[in-house]
């Protein structure tokens, strides 16, 4: 009945065919229409867990147009994937941009305050994907840089697509070089003659940036995607890295302690070794006593009164 509304069978022996090819014709034509709509609202589009939802409806959509022959289930990640990716990415390049901002008004106006904490100690507990490393409080543009790459990992959780796991992880490679490539322009920029205000301080931040990021935000944000992703076997390696670092520099601190140890145990020793020899000197200086010529001469005396 819908059918004949819309298309009216013209009499001849070629009409079946005809209106066939006309609803085929419309059905397509209908099709395109709504993914044409559907990607100009999902390019709009600023949550994860709208785009979800979206998805979800188109999914239901497109499945239940196969009835009729017109499924277009396969145009649907071309549409979702891109966006998914981009909402993700978009957190991590806005803190490589606040992490270069930072550095950058630091080092122009030569402070150091917001470049470290003294309130926050540094740990040596054990370093776990399950949470950012307390290492990193030291340091909080890094502490602020891995949060906006939680934040964008945080939105795989409302709306997963495996699609878009390469282009993640290409996109993560992409944007840790950009962040290292900051930091080592940061570091030589501290470097440069004639640096005012705490140029001292400024150098000394720089360089432990660098430092932490080579050996502990770099594995762990990488075992953090791969954690997000469900590939816990990858994670566990890029953890082993963060551990091995650990271990080196808690070795590295405890060698570091016994040398000072040693080094004032030894001071300790020549101060005794001085005294040991100022004693002796004035021992030396001092005229001996003969005891036994004391004693025969008070017996020569005692004889004589006798």
């Amino acid at each position: 009945t819908q059918f004949n509304a819309i298309f009216r069978a013209s009499p001849g022996r070629n009409a079946g065919a005809s209106s066939a090819s006309l609803l085929s014709m419309w059905t397509t034509r209908r099709i395109h229409a709504f993914v044409s709509m559907l990607t100009s609202a999902v390019n709009r589009m600023e949550d994860a867990s709208a785009l979800r939802d979206a998805m979800e409806a188109s999914v239901f959509f497109a499945t239940s147009m196969g009835r009729l022959g017109g499924d277009f289930t396969s145009l649907l990640p071309d549409i979702f994937e891109p966006k998914m990716a981009s909402l993700i990415v978009e957190h991590w390049k806005e803190g490589v941009r606040t992490l270069q901002d930072t550095l950058k008004v630091c080092r122009d106006a030569g402070v150091a305050t917001p470049l470290t904490s003294q309130t926050a100690t540094p740990t040596t507990a054990q370093v776990s994907l399950d949470q950012p490393p307390r290492q990193l409080l030291i340091l909080p543009p890094l502490a602020r840089l891995v949060n906006s790459y939680l934040e964008g990992l945080n939105e795989l959780r409302r709306c997963l697509l495996p699609g878009i796991f390469g282009k993640l992880r290409k996109e993560l490679d992409r944007t840790l070089s950009t962040v290292k490539s900051v930091l080592e322009t940061n570091n030589r920029a501290v470097l440069t003659p004639g640096l005012r205000g705490e140029a001292a301080q400024l150098r000394e931040a720089a360089a432990s940036m660098l430092s932490v990021y080579e050996t502990l935000l770099e594995p762990y944000l990488r075992g953090a995607l791969e954690v997000a992703l469900g590939n816990f076997g990858a994670a566990k390696e890029f953890l082993q890295k963060t551990v091995v670092v650990e271990e080196e520099e808690e070795e590295e601190a405890e060698e570091e302690e016994e040398n000072e140890e040693g080094e004032e145990q030894g001071e300790d020793g020549e101060y005794r070794n001085e005294d040991k020899e100022d004693d002796g000197a004035e021992k030396a200086d001092e005229p001996e006593v003969n005891e036994d010529a004391d004693v025969d001469a008070l017996v020569e005396e005692l004889d004589k009164g006798t």
